[in-house]
């Protein structure tokens, strides 16, 4: 059961936006395996700037998009984007209902993590690429390779690093500060029906 006086959450928005991932991304080389990307900025190497606000029935976060943990190599040689600065506005009420009938997840922000860092798990990669198409790579089984790091992670050519699957570094640490706390860890989705969720004691 989720409590919000002792657990940590990652909040994810309710729908996706119009914003096109990954121009520009469409020439990499396949491999079968999962391609990370060497750890290029410790951590500490940005200054993260995250502020969560709620009012009038809706939650606010504002972020600058950067990470506090240690990212890999960017710009290099599989990712030639270097991190950049952000201004993030996510909204998303606090007693979310269901929609009517599900909705297709297309290109854009899927949610955000509790250090302002966007959750973006599409990608502009489809299949024999025709954009036509229905059929997507999944970023994170390695068949495309886009530079991800050790946090699933990697840059869009604006600057925007963002997370295409599990923040490692980010749980570890939000595990590590719940644990000297003596608190639980959970991880949830806005709308908690729509992904799943996770906790660690």
């Amino acid at each position: 059961m989720f409590n919000s006086r002792k657990s940590f959450a990652i909040c994810t928005l309710l729908a996706a936006t119009t914003v096109v991932a990954h121009e520009g991304h469409h020439d990499h080389s396949h491999g079968e395996n999962l391609v990370v990307a060497a750890t290029g900025n410790p951590a500490g190497a940005f200054q993260s700037k995250v502020t969560m606000t709620e009012a009038n029935g809706v939650r606010t976060i504002r972020s600058n998009g950067l990470p506090e943990h240690a990212t890999g190599q960017f710009p290099g040689p599989r990712n030639p984007n270097r991190i950049q600065e952000q201004r993030y506005e996510f909204r998303m009420p606090l007693n979310p209902q269901p929609a009517s009938k599900p909705q297709e997840l297309k290109l854009g922000k899927f949610g955000v993590a509790v250090n302002g860092v966007p959750i973006d798990p599409g990608a502009a990669e489809f299949w024999r690429r025709d954009f036509q198409s229905p059929w997507q790579y999944a970023v994170i089984n390695g068949k495309i390779d886009l530079g991800l790091d050790m946090n699933s992670a990697h840059v869009q050519p604006g600057g925007e690093y963002h997370y295409h699957g599990r923040p490692a570094d980010l749980i570890s640490r939000l595990r590590e500060q719940a644990r000297k706390e003596n608190r639980s860890m959970t991880l949830v989705a806005t709308p908690p029906m729509a992904i799943r969720s996770m906790t660690v004691k």
